[in-house]
C-alpha cells in the first residue's frame, strides 16, 4: 500500500511540475523543417554564328530541354528531368541543409560535327521558411574550329587539308587529329579543358602543288608540303581559318599561303602569312 502510494505522490509531483511550466500566454515558436527553391537556367553559348547542316545551334538556347538534376547533400536525387518538367514544381519545398544542382544538354565529343555538350552547376542551401533562388548557367565544353579555303586554292594545288590536333583531348600528335577536307563546311567542336587560359590548338596544312610548282632542292623536288602553326581556343570560342595562296612574283617567285584566324566570338581578326618557300615557280 506504501508503495501504491508513494507511485501515486510521485505522479502528482510531476504532473506539478508539467503545470508550473506552462503559460496560456506563451507562444512557442517552432522553426519550419523546410524551405523554398525557385530556379533560373540560363544558356549562355553564344558561339555566334549560323546553324549548320550537322548541328542546330539555336535548339541549345531551349533550356526547356536541358536536364537537371537535384541532389542532396549525401548525394541523393531529389529531381532528375527536365527543365520543362521542374518549372511545373516550382517553387519547390525542400528541407533545410545543402544542395547541388547540374543542369546539361547535348553530346560531348573529342571532337564532333553533330552534336556538343553545355552544361551548368551550382552548390546551394535551403534555410527554414526562406525562399532561395538558384541561377545556374550553362556553358560549351568545347571550342568551335572551321575553315574555308579560298577559291585561288585551286590555281596552285590540286589537294588540300588542314588537321587539327594539341588539346588534352585530341592528343599533342595529330594520330587522333581531326581533318577538314577541302571541301568540307561544316565545323568541329573540339572538347577544351575548364581553363580560364584556353588551349593550344595545333594545325597542320597538308597542300599538293599542280604542275609547273614543286618543292626542294634541284635534286630532290617534290609537290607536296607541311605548313604548320597554331592558336589559343577556350570554351565557347569560335575561331574560322581563312587559307589561301598568296604569289610573291615581285620578290622571289615563290608561293605563300596566308592564313587569316577569326575570332568571331570577340571580333577579333589577326592574319599570318607563312612564306612556303619551298615552292617554286618552275
Amino acid at each position: 500500500m506504501k508503495i501504491k502510494l508513494m507511485l501515486f505522490s510521485v505522479s502528482l509531483g510531476l504532473a506539478a511540475t508539467f503545470s508550473s511550466c506552462t503559460n496560456d500566454n506563451d507562444v512557442v515558436a517552432v522553426k519550419s523543417e523546410t524551405g523554398v527553391l525557385n530556379l533560373d537556367v540560363v544558356s549562355s553559348a553564344c558561339f555566334q554564328a549560323a546553324a549548320t547542316r550537322a548541328v542546330n545551334e539555336t535548339s541549345y538556347t531551349n533550356v526547356d530541354n536541358y536536364t537537371v538534376e537535384i541532389t542532396d547533400g549525401a548525394g541523393a536525387a531529389k529531381f532528375s528531368g527536365t527543365y520543362s518538367e521542374l518549372k511545373g514544381k516550382l517553387p519547390m519545398s525542400l528541407k533545410i541543409g545543402n544542395y547541388n544542382i547540374k543542369a546539361s544538354y547535348g553530346t560531348e565529343s573529342v571532337a564532333s560535327r553533330s552534336a556538343f555538350y553545355v552544361e551548368g552547376s551550382s552548390a546551394f542551401q535551403i534555410k527554414s521558411d526562406d525562399n532561395t533562388t538558384v541561377s545556374v548557367d550553362c556553358l560549351p565544353t568545347c571550342g568551335k574550329v572551321s575553315a574555308a579555303f579560298t577559291s585561288e586554292m585551286n590555281t596552285y594545288f590540286t589537294d588540300y587539308s588542314i588537321a587539327f590536333y594539341g588539346t588534352s583531348a585530341l592528343g599533342a600528335t595529330d594520330a587522333n587529329a581531326v581533318v577538314w577536307e577541302k571541301n568540307d563546311t561544316d565545323p568541329f567542336y573540339i572538347k577544351l579543358n575548364k581553363n580560364s587560359d584556353g588551349e593550344t590548338v595545333q594545325f597542320k596544312l597538308n597542300v599538293t602543288a599542280k604542275e609547273g610548282f614543286v618543292t626542294g632542292e634541284e635534286t630532290n623536288r617534290q609537290q607536296t608540303g607541311i605548313v604548320t602553326g597554331s592558336f589559343n581556343l577556350k570554351r565557347n570560342e569560335a575561331h574560322k581559318l581563312t587559307i589561301g595562296p598568296n604569289l610573291i612574283e615581285a620578290n622571289t617567285g615563290n608561293l605563300a599561303i596566308t592564313i587569316t584566324i577569326d575570332d568571331t566570338t570577340n571580333d577579333i581578326e589577326k592574319t599570318i602569312t607563312v612564306p612556303v618557300t619551298w615552292i617554286d615557280k618552275q
